[in-house]
């Protein structure tokens, strides 16, 4: 008997290790699919802006090649993601009609705008740039707002110009993400309308007629350069170990009539008011003390670091929060989608229909309950207690009875209150129900949570907003409020 006992046990213990390698290999395959979906979904958006590049207004790529090795012109959005044509142009909000006013990203669209080739001959027209004085660095696309059907901000692309002088870029005045430019054109990817800010004439760095320039170092003989130095007032752990932001040729004066910080104060005082060829190299370091930033100008002819500046950081503001999140994998009963519904493309100046993309949308069919989960996180050092409550946010325009005695649709907080650890997380049940009758509608809804920082003992408050539909699931997807469907 014990042995048969044995064998059963021996039985079952093989069949559960069979089941759990099974289950194994169906996790490890579906990783490595999902892994191989998202490196050929790179791939694809790589591919997709290479080719964008390539077909571009060749006119103004910078001539010189140390440039185009370097990767510009960039082309990026405003946020510093490398663009992508076929990603959505506009953002899309719904916003609480209550003073003060809760702004709820709602989605995106993808609407047809002016593209970054028609956009560059714009702008280039407009502001009647030679190519063979103005080279483009890097080109920025901000993304249309929408906000209650109603567009509120065009989308926009602002183009970055050097100035060229021989074939290499001057020093220029503005910003242009790590580096910097001579010009910047924006241009309305709506209506095309170009608007610029423009090289001052006197332009120090500009070089008079004859002047000549020659690379003879290359990146990293200049870099060395800066490595091994030891400066006044810069920190070692900066040369020595920081992180390269900048390395780039460039044209600049030296000296106070420079007028940049950097350059005004040369290594050797005999170069005040000459004009150089030098790499500029900016180094950033966490350490010493909140972080330093450096510029550095080496030679590009000889290869001697001929100034150098460091900036400390001062010390950030450190503001404490707290968040909350649904858990899109930890529901019961209830579903979490993406949906897309075609809606008035007269809102971003278009005809006919254009595609809203709606992620994360909570999902419950008619007559069904269940319950999905939300995380509470807090970047407080301290337990901090959290209170939680459902708000209708538009009450003017969508009926969502919470809290009443009889409601067709239920949702409330299996516990009110949560304790979130110190630098950690909680979790919150919102319980959901409906009946067979429940209409079947999109909603939003508001989480509102209150609590007191323990060290300071004042209250704070906050909010989560997130969509719920009620939906059998046949026919299209009920629109969410303040959006109407496009008609057909």
């Amino acid at each position: 008997m014990a042995t048969d006992r044995w064998k059963h046990i021996s039985i079952a213990l093989a069949i559960a290790l069979l089941a759990a390698s099974i289950s194994s290999i169906y996790i490890i395959n579906f990783m490595n699919s999902e892994l191989n979906r998202v490196k050929e979904e790179y791939g694809r958006l790589q591919t997709e802006y290479s080719s964008l590049r390539d077909q571009l207004c060749q006119a103004y790529f910078p001539s010189n090649l140390v440039y185009r090795q370097a990767g510009y012109p960039k082309i990026a959005y405003s946020s510093g993601i490398q663009y992508s044509p076929s990603l959505p142009n506009y953002t899309v909000y719904i916003r609480t009609l209550q003073a003060p006013g809760i702004y709820f990203k709602l989605g995106t669209l993808q609407a047809p705008v002016i593209d970054l080739n028609t956009a560059i001959r714009l702008a280039t027209s407009r502001a009647n740039l030679d190519p063979s004085r103005y080279n483009l660095v890097s080109a920025d696309f901000e993304p249309g707002a929408v906000i209650n059907q109603t567009l509120y901000d065009h989308p926009q692309w602002s183009l970055y110009f050097a100035r060229v002088y021989g074939g290499f870029w001057l020093y220029g005045p503005y910003a242009a993400g790590n580096s910097v430019c001579s010009l910047v054109v924006s241009v309305d990817a709506l209506n095309g309308t170009v608007k610029s800010t423009g090289l001052e004439e006197d332009d120090p760095h500009l070089p008079t007629s004859g002047e000549h320039f020659e690379l003879k170092v290359d990146a990293a003989e200049a870099l060395q350069a800066v490595r091994v130095s030891d400066l006044k007032g810069v920190p070692k752990t900066l040369t020595e170990n920081g992180t390269v932001k900048i390395l780039e040729p460039r044209i600049i004066l030296l000296g106070p009539g420079s007028r940049s910080l950097f350059f005004e104060d040369p290594l050797d005082t005999s170069l005040s008011g000459k004009r150089r060829l030098c790499w500029i190299i900016g180094l950033y370091s966490p350490v010493p003390e909140y972080g330093y930033f450096g510029i550095f100008a080496v030679d590009a002819e000889t290869g001697v670091l001929i100034s150098g500046y460091a900036q400390a950081y001062l010390p950030q503001l450190h503001y404490y929060t707290v968040d909350c999140a649904i858990v899109s994998s930890s529901t019961h009963n209830i579903t979490v989608s993406n949906q897309t519904l075609p809606v008035d493309g007269g809102m971003v100046g278009r005809n006919g229909a254009v595609k809203l993309a709606v992620p994360e949308v909570v999902v419950v069919r008619p007559g069904a309950s269940g319950s999905i989960t939300l995380k509470i996180t807090s970047n407080h050092p301290q337990d901090v207690n959290v209170n939680l409550t459902l708000v209708n946010p538009l009450p003017a325009i969508q009926n969502l009875d919470i809290g009443g005695s009889q409601p067709r649709l239920s949702i409330r907080f299996e516990r009110h209150q949560v304790s979130v650890p110190g630098n950690g997380s909680s979790e919150a049940t919102l319980l959901i129900s409906t009946l067979d009758n429940t209409p079947q509608k999109t909603y939003l809804v508001e989480v509102d949570f209150s609590y007191i920082y323990p060290s300071w003992n004042q209250p704070a408050r906050g909010s989560f907003l997130f969509l719920l539909t009620v939906w059998d699931g046949e026919g299209s997807w009920p629109p969410p409020p303040i959006m109407r469907e496009a008609s057909s």
